[in-house]
């Protein structure tokens, strides 16, 4: 008997190529990713899930969805191309070790320090992440000045660029002692002045000639968490941020209603494509 008759290798780059189409959902989105054109990737695909036997894509209205077998497939394909990558860099002489730097918005940060990031080290325990904070705006700069690695943001717009993770509700917290109602302003409480929230909490309580006014915690959550706590104001969470702080009360019922916000995941290419990926997949299972 041959030694490896039969065997079949896999070509590393027709993986990048089918783990960023699955990510994006797009063969378009994912062709400025790999760097080969929409035909490209296409037979690229064809060719692959012929080799397979398996169709790994479906359709679903101007999007691209895993089927089953697909899904299942994602996770070693990632798995071989961070082998891969990590093969080289021994083989070149580079440490195996990666940092990424993450940057969230102040409000997201407790949500990303807890469970999400502690599974994604255990899984990758050759990673170091670190975390900077920041508003939405101060972020994207440091991704452009290649401060951070990977940026999550706020937006209330769905994103053309990024990579969409999650929406959530947008809710009003306070406290049994905060007065929702009464002849002073109502304290709102942000935690610096380009709030990704700011706008459209001072347009809910406009329209609804409700008196306020602001104070601006110096990028402190814990101080604007403080001053909700005692009752002396009001802020805004999101729907996550509120679960993780159970004493703190929602009252939504006594103020204007608030929209929902995206938050979405930007890459600066400066990290591994799967290290990203990796990133990308526990963060949206976390917050689904």
């Amino acid at each position: 008997m041959t030694c490896g008759m039969g065997q079949k290798n896999l070509n590393v780059q027709t993986l990048r190529t089918f783990i960023s189409v699955a990510r994006l959902n797009s063969m378009v989105a994912a062709s400025s990713e790999v760097h080969l054109t929409q035909s490209a990737i296409s037979q690229q695909i064809k060719a692959f899930e012929t080799s397979l036997n398996v169709k790994l894509f479906k359709r679903s209205g101007r999007s691209l969805e895993l089927t089953s077998s697909g899904r299942a497939l994602l996770t070693k394909a990632e798995e071989f191309v961070r082998l891969n990558d990590e093969f080289w860099a021994d083989v070149q002489g580079e440490t195996s070790r990666t940092h990424i730097r993450l940057g969230v918005t102040f409000d997201l940060a407790a949500i990303f320090v807890s469970s999400t990031l502690s599974h994604f080290t255990e899984n990758h325990p050759s990673v170091d992440v670190s975390i900077q904070c920041g508003t939405t705006t101060e972020l994207k700069s440091k991704l452009k000045s290649n401060s951070v690695d990977v940026a999550i943001v706020l937006e209330a717009d769905k994103p053309v660029e990024g990579i969409y993770l999650s929406r959530e509700q947008l809710h009003w917290m306070g406290s049994s002692k905060t007065p929702t109602e009464g002849t002073r302003p109502l304290q709102v409480a942000f935690i610096s002045e380009e709030c990704a929230f700011r706008t459209v909490v001072e347009s809910a309580l406009d329209s609804r000639n409700i008196p306020w006014s602001s104070f601006f915690t110096d990028r402190s959550f814990d101080a604007a968490r403080a001053a909700v706590k005692t009752g002396f104001a009001v802020t805004t969470w999101l729907e996550s941020t509120a679960r993780l702080n159970p004493d703190i009360e929602v009252v939504d019922a006594a103020l204007p209603p608030l929209p929902s916000f995206n938050l979405v995941l930007y890459d600066g290419k400066s990290c591994p494509d799967t290290l990203v990926e990796s990133l990308t997949r526990h963060l949206q299972e976390s917050l689904a």
